[in-house]
């Protein structure tokens, strides 16, 4: 274990920001680091190969990353109320036929800091969030988003399918 300790953190190294978040994508065997940058690297959990760095899609501290039981959405949170839901196997293809547009996830904003995102089952986005102006004993927010709900004039259960 001590080589591919050696090269995980030769790759991470092209990390610019101080990580704040990392997931392991089982369905992929990839994982995924968030960065303070709000930045999200994807690495193959194999070898730690780099294959691919959001661009834009966050603009602060990825506070949260959550990958749903099917292993096929990845959602994301960052402080500014940010989040996007990213179609794995979408991602996957366009990584592979190395397109020159850049992928981009649904997105839409809570306008208060994400703390925390988590799936259950497959049907619903749990969302814990709080305003940074909050004092310990306030409270924050849950959501509870069904995955199926219209953002943007795009479905999430277009995603899964």
């Amino acid at each position: 274990t001590g080589s591919v300790d050696i090269i995980l953190q030769t790759k991470l190294r092209q990390i610019r920001s101080e990580i704040s978040f990392i997931e392991i994508l089982p369905s992929n065997n990839w994982f995924a680091v968030g960065d303070r940058n709000g930045e999200i690297y994807f690495f193959d959990l194999k070898d730690g190969t780099y294959l691919f760095k959001t661009s834009s899609e966050h603009e602060n501290i990825i506070t949260s990353l959550a990958v749903s039981p099917s292993g096929d959405l990845l959602a994301s949170g960052d402080r500014n109320g940010l989040i996007s839901i990213w179609n794995l196997t979408d991602l996957q293809t366009y990584i592979r036929e190395n397109k020159s547009t850049q992928y981009r996830p649904i997105r839409f904003n809570e306008n208060i800091a994400i703390k925390d995102l988590s799936f259950v089952n497959n049907e619903w986005i749990v969302v814990v969030a709080k305003d940074q102006s909050l004092q310990i004993d306030e409270v924050g927010k849950v959501l509870f988003l069904p995955i199926q709900f219209e953002l943007a004039g795009q479905e999430l259960i277009k995603l899964t399918k």
